[in-house]
């Protein structure tokens, strides 16, 4: 039975994947292209850059107009620098990954992914940091709760508290369509309860924004990191740059920042 958080017009609102060939991904030295079976039939794709075989790997889940190869450029090669190997998925229905985008599906892809970096691939659960950027923190909070709860560390980068807010604005819209409105909101609050799910996580902390981020307002960090256990938690939120533009308008200090917590994790 399909999740009423899965619904078409939610769906088109919170997801914009876009395709990918093999050939769009860079041959990298040290990098591998995987591909990891969900639920007996669609298959996602996973990036694996590894330079730094005795250190942790980042597995990242980056925003819902985003895919793996848009972390090939540079990304990939800062994260190297602060002393990390970088693993990025695919959701369903992006770059070469089979099936449709939705609420529930990312969040088994993401257990599928857990799956199998800490199964065929090997990998122990405290070599693995889990970052999340945007809906990407949606997976990222759902495993460092459950079955990644013994993870190296945490980030959340311009991450999502809740979405009481957004589907209070959308009440109307889907009033209008027939949804059962409170049937919805439950529905969310089982799946998508970020704030019982971050007080979970037993391993530390970071979580990034902008000031000026409209698309998910700084107010969503703060709730993050009042919900969260302050021994284990850093909050930086940076007064330059927006949703999109966090990274690029503070490339040096954004992975200075990461890069002292990966040290910290290493202590």
């Amino acid at each position: 039975m399909v999740s009423i958080i899965d619904h078409p017009l939610i769906n088109s609102f919170l997801f914009y994947p876009r395709p990918l060939r093999v050939e769009d991904f860079p041959s990298l030295p040290q990098g591998s292209l995987h591909t990891i079976l969900v639920n007996g039939s669609d298959r996602i794709s996973a990036y694996w850059y590894r330079p730094l075989p005795d250190r942790p790997t980042m597995l990242f889940f980056h925003g819902n107009g985003e895919v793996i190869t848009g972390y090939l450029d540079d990304f990939h090669r800062a994260v190297e620098l602060v002393g990390a190997n970088f693993a990025v998925v695919d959701y369903r229905g992006y770059g070469l990954s089979q099936g449709r985008p939705s609420l529930s599906a990312i969040l088994e892809d993401a257990h599928a992914a857990w799956a199998y970096f800490t199964g065929e691939l090997g990998l122990q659960a405290g070599q693995i940091i889990l970052m999340g950027r945007s809906l990407g923190s949606i997976p990222a909070l759902e495993l460092a709760s459950s079955q990644g709860r013994n993870c190296r560390g945490v980030i959340i980068e311009s991450g999502i508290a809740g979405f009481s807010r957004w589907i209070e604005t959308m009440a109307p819209m889907l009033g209008g369509i027939g949804l059962d409105f409170p049937a919805l909101k439950q529905a969310f609050q089982e799946s998508l309860d970020h704030e019982a799910k971050i007080k979970k996580i037993t391993r530390p902390l970071l979580i990034l924004h902008t000031e000026l981020d409209q698309i998910v307002p700084s107010g969503n960090a703060r709730d993050l990191y009042a919900w969260a256990d302050p021994s284990r938690t850093t909050l930086k939120i940076f007064p330059r740059g927006d949703h999109n533009t966090i990274f690029f308008i503070n490339a040096g200090e954004y992975f200075q920042i990461i890069g002292d917590f990966i040290q910290r994790l290493n202590d």
